[in-house]
Formats: structure tokens, sequence, C-alpha cells
């Protein structure tokens, strides 16, 4: 099994997860509600990692470095700036500069529209 299936079935298990219910269970009705939200809490933070590695295998199997630049340019960041040496370091760093301005989406946006035909 290859990496980028063994990333999807990972992305489909988490994704399965998030769908169920939580179990109710008998007691005071806050405690119940607390600790079914800490539990989807930690689905979610799952779910988000997962997605960042696919969204990172993705970019960096399908771009070459003056892509990378190119996706850099429209999305407003300096690629000279991103930490690392090489495309995929640099592809991991905007993935993650972006993730912290909370931006990640635009990136997506805009890799489909520079490689429509691998979303």
């Amino acid at each position: 099994m290859t990496h980028k299936q063994r990333g999807e079935e990972q992305f489909r298990a988490a994704v399965s997860r998030l769908r169920r219910r939580p179990k109710w269970q008998s007691g005071p009705l806050e405690a119940v509600v607390l600790e079914a939200l800490d539990d989807l809490a930690g689905q979610v933070e799952e779910l988000r990692q997962l997605i960042l590695a696919r969204l990172y295998l993705r970019l960096n199997d399908s771009l070459g470095e003056e892509d990378v630049r190119q996706l850099c340019f429209l999305l407003g960041v300096e690629y000279d700036d991103l930490g690392g040496r090489g495309k995929s370091d640099r592809v991991r760093e905007l993935i993650i500069h972006l993730q912290r301005r909370g931006r990640v989406a635009e990136l997506i946006e805009e890799f489909g529209r520079l490689r429509p035909h691998q979303q």
C-alpha cells in the first residue's frame, strides 16, 4: 500500500468517526455534553491534520518548484521567506504559514485553478 493510499484510508476513517454520534450515557447533562464535545474536538483535530497531510502530498506530488512560486505569488506569500531548501520543504512551510493565518482554503482554491484536473 502506498503512502498516498494509506493517507486516503486514514482520511476516510476519520470522516467516518466524525459522523458517528456520541454515545449518550446517564449522568448530569452538562457532563455528558462536555465529554461529547471533548471527543468531537479530538476528532476534528485529527481530521484537520489528515487534510493538511493529504494537501501536502497532493501539492508536493503534482507541482514543480515554479508552480509553488506561482502559488505563493497568487497568495501574496514571499517564496524566498518560506523556510526550507527544496520544493517539498517550501510546500510544507507554505501550508503551515497559511494555516496559521486561517487561509488554507485559499490555497486549495488556487491549487484547483492551477491544476483543475487534480482536485
